[in-house]
């Protein structure tokens, strides 16, 4: 079960927080009604629903940043458990909620910040019993790791945790990271269509006529993350669109192409209908 949903509940923030019909305080009300739904999804998988085992619960944040996703999680679960937050950026005291969560922390309560590499982070070596995941921001191939950082034999009851994880960038996706490629293969897919997919994933952006969606501060998303796609992969997805391969030139249809150059050959509306194919 896959809900396109949002699961905001007042409950997870104070009126302040969030201004009706606006982004809120000082532009974050957005970001508190996304901490609210990841918060809404944790207790829809019944990762929340144990408040009596809260003490005994730790909760490792991937992607952590300065740690806002933790700290209104300690809140609304009575500064109860403990906390790991994961992230390769190193934070000042100032500039992360880390001291205010310790701070609130209460009985066997306690906050834990790791600095490093998701590839190199196993869940087992600070989760003993009782552990949920979650993320607010895992780009790309985190996500990937961050599933990957569950295996071992030293997980929890031998078994992956409950997890919320909001992804994006899927565009920096790798096939030597992805955690699905069993599943993807058995779906009849390869490596090639892989490429392609991600390639594409991000061209649904332009939907409702947004132009600039394909770029980042003026640069293309492509320019740093080029892929080669392959003269039959090209040729299928156009062809599973429902378009016409004729009006390429011969170049175009050299062994492969970067997806750079293949985002290019093609207008906004033409992107759009091979993104929602």
């Amino acid at each position: 079960s896959l809900p396109m949903q949002e699961l905001t509940s007042t409950g997870d923030y104070t009126p302040g927080e969030v201004a009706a019909g606006s982004k809120g305080s000082a532009g974050m009300g957005k970001h508190v009604l996304q901490e609210s739904s990841i918060l809404g999804h944790l207790r829809r998988i019944g990762a929340l629903k144990d408040t009596d085992r809260a003490a005994t619960t730790t909760a490792v944040e991937f992607g952590a940043g300065t740690g806002r996703l933790s700290e209104r999680l300690q809140r609304c679960t009575g500064h109860k458990m403990r906390h790991v937050l994961i992230d390769r950026q190193s934070f000042a005291p100032n500039q992360s909620r880390d001291s205010a969560m310790r701070n609130r922390a209460t009985g066997m309560g306690s906050v834990e910040r790791v600095t490093g590499d998701i590839a190199g982070f196993r869940l087992g070596e600070y989760c003993s019993d009782q552990c949920l995941c979650m993320s607010k921001h895992l780009c790309g191939p985190a996500c990937d790791l961050a599933i990957a950082a569950f295996g071992g034999e030293d997980v929890p009851y031998g078994r992956g945790p409950p997890f919320a994880f909001a992804t994006c960038c899927h565009y920096l996706c790798t096939w030597e990271s992805f955690s699905g490629r069993d599943c993807w293969i058995r779906l009849g897919f390869d490596e090639g269509d892989f490429e392609v997919a991600v390639a594409v994933s991000q061209w649904y952006s332009l939907k409702g006529g947004k132009s600039k969606a394909n770029n980042v501060n003026g640069q293309n998303m492509f320019t740093s993350t080029s892929k080669q796609i392959s003269q039959k992969d090209l040729i299928a997805i156009i062809d599973k669109a429902g378009m016409t391969v004729n009006g390429l030139s011969e170049d175009m249809l050299r062994p492969s192409i970067s997806s750079e150059e293949f985002q290019r050959s093609f207008s906004s509306e033409e992107n759009l209908k091979l993104a929602g194919m």
